[in-house]
């Protein structure tokens, strides 16, 4: 039987030149040969185990690695492959009853202490349990690691433990200083706490001693998160931004971010370009969406059709939500510059056709405004008097009268009135 075993491992862990992989098939035939003389053999099963996993058997992978828990029901080695199978298999908690297993009979078992951690961290994603666990290891396994100590500083830094966070990542600096970048979880959990100075500066040290390969995208989404929180420079921060983009294009919210870095500094052909490509990822846009980059459109002036632009972007508005006033205000806010001057159409009459490109946005703005007059009263002085105009070039007088008349209801000294009554 141990004959017939050695062949086959033999075959299991030779690769002959020129191949990739083991002769797996082999392997298996001689594994089954010494399996006819005897079944009783732990190391056999757990080489019959191994050969099926490698074989992406799982199956047969877990009833030899069975087999082998039985015979060695105080070897942790059996319990640990299971919980392995099972993982790799996507079975919901086996592993994990495996894993505890392991750690029953064995409380110092490395691999078993350490699957347990990964499972909650890489699988259930359960930062809590996962803290928990790497914690366990480095306090009880007999072979720990300085990256299990890293994955405990990630798992304090996602489970908002800034404090514990700080102290392991500096202990493991002094074990090891090559591991500077583990500096970056100190600079997010001070934004995630409002120590904004104190992480931007640990992020701009960080920046000059790493290397620019080991920079991650969220360095740089934090970097200019704290800047705009410190009121630092904008430029950076929009440059971080695009950085991160550049890295991973699934981020693509960030442009939302540089849109309203170049909105505050009054870059609106800026924020018009990031916006766009904001919306352009947006699945379904909302009212609010459209209306953004209706006056984004509007401000930007370096763009000649940008009014065009705006009235389109204002009209997906009141399409989603033709109850909101303001959809309607904007619309005609845009369209209305495009239409000729009460000066221009003076000196040339004919001109009169092409005036009241906003007048169908007016007219709905103000049956929806009137239904809280106060609240609209400087807006709705702004739309009669358009509105009046529009109908005196179209001579329709009776229209022009009846606005005239809506306007005098308030005070003759309010904003307009005067232009109403000329």
């Amino acid at each position: 039987m141990t004959t017939w075993r050695q062949l086959g491992e033999s075959y299991f862990y030779y690769i002959a030149p020129g191949t990739k992989k083991p002769n797996l098939a082999k392997a298996e035939e001689y594994f089954k040969a010494a399996l006819e003389i005897s079944s009783k053999d732990f190391a056999l099963q757990m080489s019959l185990g191994a050969a099926y996993r490698e074989m992406s058997s799982g199956g047969p992978a877990a009833q030899h690695y069975e087999f082998a828990e039985v015979l060695e029901p105080k070897n942790p080695l059996p319990k640990l492959m299971l919980a392995k199978v099972y993982r790799i298999a996507k079975v919901p908690e086996k592993p994990l009853i495996f894993y505890n297993k392991a750690i029953q009979v064995a409380p110092n078992y490395s691999p078993a202490l350490r699957g347990k951690a990964e499972y909650f961290f890489f699988v259930k994603y359960n930062y809590d349990e996962a803290a928990k666990a790497y914690k366990e290891l480095i306090d009880n396994g007999a072979e720990v690691k300085i990256e299990d100590e890293m994955q405990l500083a990630n798992s304090y830094y996602l489970t908002k433990n800034c404090v514990a966070t700080s102290e392991l990542v500096e202990k493991i600096l002094q074990k090891d200083p090559s591991k500077n970048y583990l500096r970056r979880l100190q600079a997010y959990c001070d934004f995630e706490n409002g120590e904004f100075a104190r992480g931007l500066k640990i992020l701009d040290d960080y920046f000059k001693i790493v290397p620019p390969e080991k920079v991650l995208t969220s360095d740089y989404e934090y970097h200019a998160k704290l800047l705009v929180q410190t009121k630092g420079d904008t430029m950076q921060a929009i440059s971080d931004y695009r950085k991160v983009i550049a890295m991973d294009s699934s981020k693509w919210r960030v442009y939302e971010d540089i849109d309203k870095l170049e909105w505050a500094r009054k870059n609106y052909c800026g924020s018009l370009s990031a916006y766009k490509s904001y919306i352009d990822s947006v699945e379904t846009p909302k009212a609010t969406d459209w209306y953004n980059l209706g006056m984004r459109h509007y401000f930007c002036k370096e763009d000649s059709m940008h009014f065009q632009n705006a009235v389109m972007a204002f009209g997906k508005v009141t399409e989603i939500n033709p109850q909101a006033a303001i959809g309607w205000l904007w619309a005609a806010k845009s369209a209305l510059k495009m239409d000729p001057s009460p000066d221009s159409i003076a000196v040339h009459p004919e001109l009169a056709n092409e005036y009241g490109k906003a007048r169908v946005y007016y007219e709905k703005y103000t049956e929806l405004a009137e239904l809280e007059k106060e609240k609209n009263k400087i807006e709705l002085l702004k739309a009669y008097p358009y509105l009046a105009y529009c109908y005196f070039v179209k001579v329709e007088l009776t229209n022009s009268t009846l606005l005239w008349t809506n306007g005098k209801r308030w005070k003759q000294t309010r904003p307009g009135f005067k232009q109403l009554q000329k």
